[in-house]
């Protein structure tokens, strides 16, 4: 049985449906945000070479500006391009001196 007191009008009920849908939405949206956050720092704490993890860890939590690099979605690719540059380098030091 409905109670004067509650009962609403159905322009009233769907204006909160409509304030419930768009506060779920809100917070899906700010979950979605969260999730992408939590990745980042799972791929930040994760290092290719197994042996350098500690090292990684200790430099990540003692200096916040490595831990910021770190987070940059290009400094993987960074890595490696300035790998292959020294490796180059070495190569061409080694060439040249025979």
């Amino acid at each position: 049985m409905l109670d004067k007191e509650n009962y609403q009008s159905g322009e009233e009920g769907a204006d909160m449906l409509n304030e419930m849908a768009e506060r779920e939405l809100a917070h899906l949206q700010k979950a979605a945000e969260i999730g992408e956050e939590i990745e980042g720092i799972e791929h930040l704490a994760k290092t290719d070479i197994g042996a350098l993890s500690k090292h990684h860890n200790y430099l990540r939590m003692k200096f916040g500006w490595y831990s910021v690099w770190h987070q940059n979605k290009r400094a993987e690719s960074i890595h490696y391009l300035l790998l292959i540059i020294f490796c180059l380098l070495v190569l061409m030091v080694f060439y040249l001196k025979r």
